[in-house]
């Protein structure tokens, strides 16, 4: 709905547009804006006038004359406060609220705002579930209105008292013209006598209106008795609560210092809040720097953690290659000690067979001293063959020793996470000192 386009329009028609009370912001704008709507239809939507900004601005327009409501929500608190719009307009000429089920409870509060209003000529009340009591409480609103035309109460619930009820307000009033009452539960005598009310000649003669009837100011009374009852309970339950008011605050007079007292201390408590909420705020941001500094020692641990490993690895792969140095050793070793074997036996059967030969021959001293020489020359020879055998074994012992000690610093750096870093380049290095030595082995 625009409302630059609607507040131009004196017809507004919006029937079946299932419209609820959220979508009437904009028509309550226009009710209190507009300069020249006369006629506004919201027939067959889903409006309850739940609250009452429709109604406020229905009661402060000044040139609306038809309002339809057909087949809407309303109810009885909707009819209540349309009601009250009517007390205020004047200007509302046709009202249009059949089949809203407003019952009783809202013919009685519509009722009082027509025995004051001065504008309304055409009310439409089919289909409201209307009974006896509020047929009469329509008919009472009758004896004191002036501007009523025409009244439809059909498909309602009036039986016999109601319809009584409104024959005789209608030998009263003689302004309604028409009012029908069909499909009722009453007498088809006094609907027929309703009918023969309107139809008298005398109506339309001012001179002839009677008094009030007996019953009707009998009815009137017995009513205004009995709200000034009930205004008459309200006002001695109101005295009773000002009394139980006036004794509290005696009682609060007479403990003035105690409540003094007391407010002394609750400011007190408050400062003491306030303190505390303060010291929480504090230790709340100490928390959360110390939330960051744990946040960042977690980084570092797993930026540490990933070096580690990639450390392992390598002292893995170190470990693996020095096996296969040492297996080679070993296997070295074995051969050389075989050779050394070797040597030592023919080392012995050669001693043996120049003691045999030395034997035998004990003429010849020349020839003894050359085998002499000869076998000392021989011996020499043994005996450098021996060196020559035996340092390279030697030389190949340390380098296992060397070997087994690096090996050992190798498997406690891997239980060590501190010494990871140092022993890498110190098996390093001993690895190439190895290598070198193997070469000049080689």
């Amino acid at each position: 709905m625009d409302f630059d386009s609607l507040v131009q329009k004196k017809k507004i028609n919006l029937s079946g547009q299932s419209l609820g009370d959220g979508d009437l912001d904009v028509l309550v704008q226009v009710l209190q804006k507009s300069k020249v709507l006369v006629d506004l239809n919201l027939m067959l939507n889903q409006i309850t006038l739940a609250d009452a900004k429709f109604t406020d601005a229905l009661a402060e327009n000044r040139t609306l004359k038809t309002l339809s409501l057909y087949n809407n929500q309303i109810g009885k608190k909707g009819a209540k406060l349309l009601a009250d719009a009517l007390a205020a307009n004047s200007t509302l000429e046709q009202l249009f609220l059949e089949g809203n089920q407003v019952g009783d409870e809202g013919a009685k509060s519509l009722a009082q705002a027509v025995m004051t209003n001065t504008g309304l000529e055409v009310l439409i009340l089919r289909g409201n579930g209307i009974g006896d009591a509020g047929a009469s409480d329509l008919a009472t609103s009758f004896l004191f209105n002036k501007s009523l035309r025409v009244v439809l109460l059909g498909e309602n619930e009036i039986g016999n008292a109601g319809a009584t009820s409104l024959a005789d307000a209608l030998e009263y009033n003689h302004m309604i013209d028409q009012i029908m009452v069909d499909s009722n539960p009453m007498s088809n005598v006094l609907e027929l006598k309703i009918r023969n009310v309107l139809t008298k000649p005398s109506r339309k003669n001012p001179s002839s209106q009677p008094c009030l009837p007996k019953k009707v100011v009998e009815h009137l009374m017995a009513q205004k008795d009995k709200e000034l009852a009930e205004k008459n309970s309200a006002l001695k339950a109101l005295l009773s609560d000002l009394v139980g008011k006036d004794e509290i605050i005696s009682a609060q007079s007479d403990e003035g210092d105690i409540i003094k007292t007391l407010e002394t201390v609750i400011a007190k408590k408050d400062e003491d809040l306030a303190k505390k909420d303060e010291e929480l705020a504090i230790k709340d941001r100490k928390i959360e720097r110390r939330d960051s500094a744990i946040t960042s020692k977690a980084t570092e641990i797993a930026r540490r953690d990933r070096i580690l490993a990639k450390k392992d690895e390598q002292i893995a792969s170190l470990k693996k290659t020095l096996n296969s140095p040492l297996e080679l050793l070993v296997m070295f070793i074995e051969r050389k000690d075989n050779e050394i074997l070797s040597l030592k036996a023919a080392l012995e059967k050669s001693h043996a067979e120049d003691v045999e030969s030395d034997d035998s021959d004990d003429s010849d001293d020349s020839e003894e001293c050359e085998d002499s020489d000869d076998s000392s020359d021989e011996d020499y020879e043994d005996d450098d063959v021996d060196q020559e055998n035996i340092a390279p074994v030697q030389i190949l012992k340390n380098n296992m020793a060397v070997l087994s000690m690096q090996n050992k610093n190798v498997e406690a750096a891997t239980n060590n996470d501190i010494t990871k870093e140092m022993m890498v380049p110190e098996i390093d290095h001993d690895r190439e000192e190895n290598l070198n030595e193997r070469e000049m082995l080689a």
